[in-house]
């Protein structure tokens, strides 16, 4: 039986990541080291045979995919259903100005989150829903091949609850790091995941402050 094997990656660090604010579908640029966390994971599969590339519209998943496709002669395909969920007018804001402008939310939010209803955002099961129909898109065009994904970390948490027929409140217990590598293998129909926010890469001696900053 033939293995189809999805990279599911995340994009590098934003400022808004590390100033802890929620980007959603605001197009933030990668920071310098989110740059460097990219160039750490490109160098790492530089020399997996890809057969295809794809990336969320937004400009960071965009900018850590092209770092990676440099070293593969592969475009990079846009797939806007990868972009990150809509956070509606919790965008833009840390938890703390949250809490301050939308407090009964707020306090939804720490209680249950998949569940809080945000203004003007995207709800968790339209998110799950859009994201698993891109990736089996993918899936059903590279059978027996290897596709990169470079998407975002709701995406990814939202995928992998489907893969593993997990309640969604599981995604709460899973972690997902800046340009981590997460892997997913199809044998036949079946998916089954062998790799998750692994991050050594950034484990080099250049780059092992990624992890404690």
């Amino acid at each position: 039986m033939s293995r189809t094997r999805l990279y599911l990656i995340r994009h590098g660090e934003t400022d808004f990541n590390r100033e802890g604010r929620y980007q959603g579908r605001l197009d933030v640029e990668l920071s310098t080291l989110g740059k460097d966390q990219a160039q750490a994971l490109a160098h790492r599969l530089e020399k997996t045979p890809f057969t295809a590339i794809y990336a969320s519209n937004l400009k960071r998943a965009q900018a850590t995919a092209q770092i990676i496709a440099a070293h593969h002669e592969l475009p990079v395909q846009v797939e806007p259903d990868l972009r990150e969920r809509d956070f509606g007018s919790w965008e833009g804001f840390t938890f703390a100005e949250i809490e301050e402008r939308f407090p009964e939310e707020a306090k939804q939010w720490l209680e249950d989150p998949l569940r809080t209803r945000i203004p003007g955002a995207e709800d968790f099961a339209h998110l799950q829903m859009r994201v698993t129909r891109a990736l089996e898109r993918i899936h059903a065009s590279h059978r027996g091949e290897e596709a990169a994904i470079v998407t975002h970390g709701g995406c990814i948490l939202a995928f992998l609850a489907h893969v593993l027929e997990l309640g969604d409140d599981a995604i709460l217990r899973i972690r997902v790091d800046n340009a981590c590598l997460s892997i997913v293998d199809y044998y036949g129909q079946t998916p089954v995941l062998s790799l998750l926010n692994d991050t050594c890469h950034q484990d080099q001696t250049e780059f092992a402050y990624f992890r404690w900053k």
